[in-house]
């Protein structure tokens, strides 16, 4: 309030008029400030010139208690004010209130040559007091009105800027189709000013050739009265660049028809949406290619196993993962002998594979003396394929098994040992002899000492069966109360219950069981097996 130079002059008038008419020189108004201190303005003495604020904050604070119209306070003790004066006689206070009666503040006057106010006085005193309270309703009635104008501004700065700046092109056009209006994302995707723009028709100016039919046919739904949304046209600006938008439209009216439109630039959406269906379709092509080549892969890889009609009395299953995998066997005759090969390299898909074709080549180009001797023959894979590992290690089991005396000559490179099953028990072959796998330490390595795969025998027992295979087999799992259970826990119990099965019926059976058990589960692994009649 100090601030409003005409309120205070015109508050300098009420209190100058007060004290000539009440003929008193001093008059105080009191203005109650709720966040801050008081205003206190004065006529006939200054503020400071208070000695003691205590009392005439006493006296207002009787004065707004009071229930009567004027209060009129003539105690010494309380009208002791001034330094080195006289004190005062008597004291009277108007409270002043706005027009929802709150208290604003109080007027007052001081006399030190009467002690009561005439009736004369009394009027006089009362109405300066009610034009002080017009006066600062008033003042509080401008002051709303001027925040509400400053509210009422900023929405509109807020909405014009809400308008021009939004990421959406807004424009409105007549009955013509002439447009009338246009907000400046609209103008700049155009690349033309407001003033070139009003007026002109929308449609043959600002549309390709497809979008113009399109465009009209928008046009007279939406002035019938439908609403139409997100409809796909093509805009061109003055320079000639193209924009891709959806527009919606809706009729108003504003003494004539118009359409007010609104635009969503999908224009680099198209772009990118163009862009990913290219490299989609590259990826598709890449994707058909190399499914022609994972096929060729797997026929490759098939063509790497064993004949299955090499013996009667020896079966095996591969069954890859994926199309091609890193589970790999091999049977092939050694004179009055035969080995029998299986391996399993970490990892299943391409680079496993891979691995495998080179154990393949490895047992080709073995020589007899090395095939007939299964630890020389797995140091001897050992060193083909150190070099091309790449972190693979590959377990393995090598045996060779004399049908005529039904011995089995075996070397085991951390393999899983062969389950053999006999007169109703199954039990595991001896592998207290097993090594490393395949692929970790070159007998050449001149930081860790090599240690040459080492050959066990066993004699087998007429009648038995000897079932090999890969850990995918062992680690197919399912879980039970959040608890992973594997396969190999129930495996001796479901080899026996096999066991009289047929040799080309087992091991079908046994993939069957292993899927029955893991139910809804995926298999992890590859899974190789291969199975023996002792006869």
């Amino acid at each position: 309030m100090r601030d409003n130079n005409q309120l205070i002059d015109f508050q300098d008038r009420i209190l100058e008029s007060i004290a000539v008419l009440l003929k008193t020189d001093h008059v105080l108004l009191y203005i109650s400030q709720s966040d801050n201190a008081p205003d206190i303005f004065t006529y006939g003495l200054e503020e400071n010139e208070l000695k003691n604020s205590k009392n005439f904050l006493h006296l207002v604070q009787l004065t707004q208690e009071s229930k009567e119209a004027i209060t009129q306070i003539n105690e010494t003790a309380l009208l002791d004010l001034l330094k080195d004066q006289n004190h005062f006689k008597l004291f009277a206070g108007i409270p002043i209130l706005n027009h929802s009666n709150d208290f604003i503040g109080i007027i007052s006057v001081l006399f030190k040559d009467i002690n009561e106010l005439s009736d004369e006085q009394k009027l006089q005193f009362e109405f300066f007091a009610n034009q002080l309270s017009l006066l600062y309703e008033n003042y509080e009635i401008k002051q709303n009105l001027k925040d509400k104008e400053f509210q009422l501004l900023n929405q509109f700065i807020e909405s014009d800027d809400l308008y021009n700046n939004s990421p959406i092109g807004y424009a409105s056009v007549d009955a013509k189709f002439n447009v009338v209006k246009a907000n400046i994302t609209f103008l700049d995707w155009l690349g033309v000013t407001k003033k070139k723009i009003i007026g002109q028709s929308f449609v043959d100016n600002f549309l390709t050739e497809d979008s113009k039919s399109i465009m009209m046919e928008f046009f007279k739904k939406v002035h019938s009265g439908i609403n139409l949304n997100e409809v796909e046209i093509q805009m061109i600006g003055r320079s000639g660049k193209k924009r891709i938008c959806l527009v919606s439209g809706r009729n108003y009216f504003d003494k004539e028809t118009f359409i007010r439109l609104s635009f969503f630039d999908t224009t680099e959406k198209a772009m990118i949406k163009d862009l990913l269906d290219k490299e989609n379709q590259k990826l598709i092509t890449q994707n058909e290619i190399m499914n022609r080549d994972m096929e060729m892969a797997a026929k490759i890889q098939a063509r790497l196993l064993p004949s299955h009609s090499l013996y009667s009395f020896i079966e095996y299953i591969y069954s890859p993962l994926e199309q091609i995998g890193g589970d790999f066997c091999d049977i092939f005759p050694l004179n009055d002998s035969i080995g029998i090969f299986i391996s399993d390299v970490a990892g299943h898909g391409v680079p496993s594979a891979f691995v495998t074709a080179m154990l393949k080549s490895g047992i080709e180009n073995a020589s007899l003396d090395l095939k007939m001797n299964p630890g020389m023959l797995l140091s001897f894979l050992n060193e083909s394929i150190i070099d091309f590992c790449a972190g693979r290690f590959v377990t393995a089991f090598y045996g060779i098994y004399n049908p005529s005396k039904r011995e089995f000559i075996y070397s085991i490179a951390g393999h899983p040992s062969p389950y053999k099953i006999h007169l109703g028990k199954v039990e595991n072959l001896d592998s207290s002899k097993s090594s490393r796998p395949l692929g970790i330490i070159s007998q050449n390595s001149k930081l860790l000492k090599y240690k040459p795969y080492v050959n066990q025998s066993t004699q087998l027992d007429q009648g038995s069966r000897i079932m090999l295979c890969t850990d995918g087999l062992l680690e197919a799992a399912r879980y039970e109360n959040q608890t992973k259970v594997f396969f190999e826990s129930v495996l001796s119990e479901n080899l026996i219950e096999i066991a009289k099965l047929t040799i080309k019926e087992f091991l079908p059976a046994l993939m069957y069981k292993m899927k029955e058990f893991i139910q809804d589960f995926e298999m992890e692994d590859d899974i190789c097996m291969i199975v023996l009649d002792v006869k």
